[in-house]
């Protein structure tokens, strides 16, 4: 397979030292975003995550989006960005219509983002998830309502 101009893997063969994303004072050059892109699908892939799924992505502007969209499109995926500022009701909307397989996100208190506010139990499929570097948020990854499957790295669930 070869690889296509201006994707990650291109940029990544060709300037892999040159600086892809700067946050603050966090940066990642095509090469580590390559590679962490690549852990993160492996990671939701191993979840379950296929082609075709729509996964959400709900997070505050910060240096993994870029990392988590690339993961999302190697799994052939769909991402669909979820405005963190709103509202419980809001967000449940949108989850219910959305037909989203999982959702990726670092609130602080991911309990609006769980099917119908109610208590998700864990299935065999489940596994943890692991916690950002430096991070006190702990992503949420979730399945559709209808499967109260809900996952965090920290083990709550």
């Amino acid at each position: 397979m070869s690889i296509l101009p201006n994707s990650v893997e291109y940029w990544a063969a060709n300037r892999p030292d040159d600086v892809a994303f700067i946050e603050g004072d966090r940066q990642l050059t095509w090469s580590q975003l390559n590679d962490a892109a690549n852990r993160v699908a492996h990671g939701l892939a191993a979840r379950g995550v296929v082609a075709g799924d729509i996964v959400v992505l709900r997070t505050q502007i910060r240096i993994e989006w870029p990392v988590l969209s690339e993961a999302i499109g190697k799994l052939r995926c769909s991402l669909l960005g979820l405005n963190w500022r709103l509202t419980p009701s809001e967000t449940q909307y949108v989850l219910s219509n959305s037909g989203a397989q999982v959702v990726v996100c670092d609130d602080e208190d991911p309990s609006a983002l769980k099917p119908h506010s109610k208590v998700c139990r864990s299935s065999s499929r489940s596994r943890s998830v692991p916690r950002r570097p430096g991070s006190s948020h702990s992503p949420i990854f979730s399945t559709p309502p209808q499967s109260r499957r809900c996952i965090q790295p920290d083990g709550r669930r």
